[in-house]
């Protein structure tokens, strides 16, 4: 399998980090490619099936992990894990997948990073939660 996988540290916790990847009105406020802030996970389209959220043990714990696979041209997997470094502190890990035999998903690790580090920006300038 070819592999790209990019990480970053955000100054929340780890439930805080998760919940706010899963607000998918959001999504188009870090995520560079409109490929995935068009459908939210599980969800099927008459006009269009981009993605679906799919399910794996991973050994992580619950609201710390999001799959998906995708359904359009590009055979590719994704993962989102995230993971407390301490109270305040989630390493948010971005992983896709592909086979050698399937082109490229389009995107970069270049890419990847930047919506991380918006996804990062955007998330610590919400206020805390009350």
């Amino acid at each position: 399998m070819e592999a790209i996988e990019e990480t970053v540290v955000v100054a929340i916790p780890v439930g805080r980090a998760y919940t706010g990847w899963t607000e998918f009105q959001s999504l188009p406020v870090y995520l560079s490619s409109p490929e995935f802030s068009r459908q939210a996970p599980g969800s099927h389209s008459r006009t269009e099936e981009v993605w679906k959220h799919v399910d794996c043990d991973t050994g992580v714990g619950p609201g710390q992990r999001i799959a998906w696979l995708s359904l359009g041209g590009n055979s590719h997997t994704g993962l989102v894990v995230f993971s407390p470094l301490d109270a305040g502190n989630t390493r948010v890990l971005v992983r896709f997948t592909w086979p050698p035999t399937a082109p490229a998903p389009g995107i970069t690790g270049a890419h990847i990073l930047a919506d991380l580090v918006r996804y990062k920006d955007f998330m610590e300038s919400l206020p805390a939660p009350g």
